[in-house]
């Protein structure tokens, strides 16, 4: 049974959320608050090398070293970032 090309975006199995922060007011709080909330059932990647864990959920210095595939990435890094997001990516098959 072959799966739908939109089937990683439509139901991923991981979110990383790049980004990541561990304060209640900011934006990549929010992120992983929402998705750890909302009953998503896929594993949750917060990635931000300043924290070693972010609402009981393990963190990621980069996107490079979460432990195995990634279908969908969350940024709310600032966007002098974005080039080295988009080059952690690519080998994670996203």
């Amino acid at each position: 049974m072959s799966t739908h090309p939109l089937e990683e975006i439509l139901h991923p199995q991981s979110i990383a959320v790049v980004g990541a922060s561990a304060g209640i007011v900011a934006r990549g709080f929010d992120w992983v608050s929402y998705l750890s909330e909302s009953g998503f059932k896929g594993k949750i990647y917060p990635v931000n090398p300043k924290y070693a864990e972010i609402r009981g959920l393990k963190a990621y210095p980069s996107l490079r070293e979460v432990p195995g595939p990634v279908d969908y990435v969350i940024s709310v890094a600032p966007a002098s970032a974005v080039l080295n997001i988009l080059e952690d990516s690519a080998p994670k098959g996203v």
